[in-house]
């Protein structure tokens, strides 16, 4: 498994007659406001500034305003459904907390110089990890991040978890390097710049039980030195309460949370302190497919101008928000580059053909379905025709598990 990274290649007009599913990533807006202000709330354009209404007063009339959970639509979050208030008033905090903390622009790069005004870079390089029962986790990965949904699939044992626990801070790299915007990671005086400019939610996320949504959200913001004090500071929790669609849960304790208001509540004190890089571990491992759908939604709306790595064995999530992905194997980089060129190599490689005729010589088994009529077909990968099979156009997942299974590797569908 040393072998580089599959690295897309050029090709006339591949690129379009894949793209049926891939939705673009975020957008990229620099921050507009004053350094000074970072409580002042206002849209997109800085014109509309939030009424004063604190605590449960504004959580009641964002309520009114239609921030109830039941009459939510599948596949539309309430941020979007109620015209992106509370998402406006988001982002336009986020430009200004990070030109108030210096981590975004202030601080002074390594050459000495200011940093330009525009998207961050995040590179990991040549990164290993190798544990003391002699272990290797993670073997040479390189990957660049910048704004923008960048999706990250592997099957079990690939090495996904120890990588995002290198990348967030949680654990040490036997060898190689981590740059946040200039900053390396190895200087200790660079680690809390670094920590504020990472907003993490892990896949065992657990809440503080005793604490309602507001408490939690407040606490978190004290622990991450937030730069906003009393009303300023609810006001900020309320209106990340409102764009995950808690508004009306503010004030109950966490522990009576389902598991989407949970992994809902992780996304908000993920944002609370207004990272750069935001980090999702199987964020909708376990949740039913229209919240899988709102959730999936919500990080894709919310982290707009932000660079957002979505870690999950659901190939379906990556391909309705990121327009940029990698496969790790064996602790190796093995993938870098767009779901459609994930696609355009299986093109014309996937076949479908009867499940009983078994499996044709040089062919790879990739998936078997039932048909309407209930005749169960084999999928199966093969450089050549098969007798009997017909040509099957790839999904992302048959792709996925494709690229895979011809590195015998096999799909799993949780990270070991």
């Amino acid at each position: 498994m040393g072998a580089a990274p599959w690295v897309a290649m050029e090709r006339p007009g591949a690129q379009a007659a894949r793209s049926r599913s891939v939705r673009p990533g975020a957008s990229r807006r620099p921050g507009g406001q004053a350094a000074d202000q970072p409580a002042d709330h206002e849209n997109d354009d800085g014109r509309e500034q939030q009424s004063e209404e604190t605590g449960e007063e504004h959580a009641r009339s964002v309520s009114e305003r239609g921030g109830t959970g039941n009459r939510r639509g599948p596949g539309i979050p309430a941020s979007r459904r109620r015209g992106g208030r509370a998402v406006r008033a988001i982002r336009a905090y986020n430009r200004a907390t990070r030109a108030f903390q210096g981590e975004a622009r202030g601080h002074v790069r390594r050459g000495g110089g200011r940093e330009r005004d525009g998207p961050l870079v995040f590179e990991m390089r040549d990164l290993a990890k190798t544990y003391a029962d002699g272990k290797e986790a993670v073997r040479g990965l390189s990957l660049t991040i910048r704004d923008g949904m960048f999706g990250l699939l592997g099957p079990n044992g690939a090495g996904k978890t120890t990588f995002l626990s290198m990348l967030v801070l949680a654990c040490e790299p036997t060898r190689g390097e981590r740059i946040y915007d200039g900053l390396d990671a190895a200087r200790p005086a660079n680690r809390p710049p670094i920590r504020r400019m990472i907003g993490y939610l892990p896949q065992d996320f657990a809440v503080i039980p005793h604490l309602s949504g507001i408490e939690y959200l407040e606490h978190c913001a004290r622990l991450r030195r937030v730069p906003l004090r009393g009303p300023e500071l609810r006001r900020r929790a309320l209106d990340l309460l409102d764009a995950v669609d808690l508004t009306q849960a503010a004030f109950r304790r966490a522990s009576e949370y389902s598991g989407g208001m949970r992994r809902r509540l992780g996304i908000a004190q993920a944002l609370i302190h207004a990272p750069r890089l935001l980090v999702v571990d199987e964020p909708t491992a376990g949740l039913d497919p229209g919240e899988r759908i709102n959730f999936r939604n919500l990080i894709a709306e919310i982290a707009e101008g932000t660079a957002v790595l979505l870690s999950t064995h659901i190939v379906e999530d990556v391909e309705a928000t990121c327009s940029r992905l990698a496969i790790i194997g064996d602790g190796a980089l093995l993938f870098d580059a767009t779901p459609s060129d994930l696609l355009y190599a299986a093109n014309r490689k996937l076949w479908d053909l009867p499940a009983a005729a078994g499996l044709p010589p040089g062919a790879v088994a990739i998936a078997r379905r039932l048909t309407p009529a209930g005749e169960l077909r084999a999928v199966v990968h093969s450089q050549a025709a098969p007798a009997g099979g017909t040509p099957r156009e790839p999904t992302l997942e048959e792709a996925y598990s494709a690229f895979l299974a011809v590195r015998g590797l096999a799909a799993g569908e949780e990270e070991a």
